[in-house]
């Protein structure tokens, strides 16, 4: 008996012929975007039979690689962003800010955490102006999200010695730790967070609040944790200042993070610790423009952080 009558008979006929149907229509497919890429003047290199890599230099000038895949019924457009990035929550947010005000693209994360620049075009009727175009947004959409994406290091401040308020005492973390200060300077205030103590300044123009928890914080995580606090008072906050030093044979994490509310400026001055037995943050703010008066009184606060067990 013949091959192909045997295939026939075994029911196997419909899948070879449905198999060669599907390779002449990816043939096609990948002719015809060959055919109207090569009409775009664009530069490109052919990666395989049903893809091309384009370089095209976006409308900052930079040079960005832009992949062009065949498919049966769609050409799909793409840019690799960046691999697998870890992104901040307001990262995430600007990406999506970004992806609704795209035109012929959307940024998008694909199986393995790739961050891309995407678009799809039916290849019935496709033409020219459209791949060239569709490309061009590919471009622009990929490099506006790697400014995004980006990671700009804080710059690190240079933190003198102060020394350690005195006068009362605050036990933190069921006596674990303790934060001595002037009550000459600093008055709590009553708060209804648990495990929370707020001071405010005797001028009236400063706070700090001091969140205590048994709760242990991987250290590489502090400051996403003082960014997400901060951002409950002022949704655009940014870290400006990341600094570690030691207080009390402690290893600390002082931030400065900038934000707005209602028109008005604040700093927010942090001063961060975890270990197995728990987490203190003492968290202080003030107006931006009265930051460097109250600086060192702050500084004075976080001297005062120890460990008793």
């Amino acid at each position: 008996m013949r091959v192909a009558a045997a295939m026939c008979v075994l029911g196997l006929c419909a899948v070879a012929v449905s198999a060669q149907t599907r390779s002449r229509a990816a043939e096609q497919a990948a002719a015809s975007v060959a055919a109207t890429l090569q009409q775009t003047g664009l530069t490109y290199r052919k990666s395989s039979d049903a893809v091309w890599v384009v370089t095209f230099k976006s409308s900052s000038s930079t040079p960005i690689d832009v992949i062009v895949n065949a498919q049966n019924e769609l050409v799909i457009v793409f840019a690799v962003v960046a691999r697998a990035p870890r992104l901040s929550a307001e990262q995430l947010r600007e990406l999506l800010k970004a992806s609704y005000s795209a035109n012929f693209a959307k940024l998008a994360i694909d199986g393995d955490g790739d961050l891309l620049s995407l678009s799809e075009i039916a290849l019935k009727g496709l033409n020219v102006q459209q791949l060239r175009t569709t490309i061009e947004e590919v471009a622009n959409t990929g490099d506006s999200a790697a400014d995004l994406v980006r990671v700009t290091a804080p710059e690190e401040e240079r933190i003198e010695a102060v020394v350690a308020g005195r006068g009362a005492t605050l036990p933190l973390v069921r006596g674990a730790f303790q934060l001595t200060y002037d009550p000459a300077k600093w008055k709590p205030q009553d708060s209804s967070e648990s495990n929370v103590v707020q001071l405010v300044h005797a001028s009236g123009d400063a706070y700090l609040k001091v969140i205590a928890e048994r709760l242990e914080i991987d250290p590489t995580h502090l400051s996403d944790v003082a960014v997400t606090n901060a951002r409950s008072a002022s949704s655009d906050v940014k870290i400006i200042t990341e600094s570690w030093r030691t207080i009390n044979g402690l290893r600390t994490l002082v931030l400065r993070l900038d934000g707005m509310t209602n028109g008005i400026r604040f700093t927010f001055y942090n001063q961060m610790y975890s270990d197995t037995s728990g987490t203190v943050q003492l968290a202080g703010w003030t107006g931006a423009n009265l930051f460097d008066e109250y600086r060192r009184d702050f500084l004075e606060l976080f001297a005062g952080f120890r460990k008793l067990r």
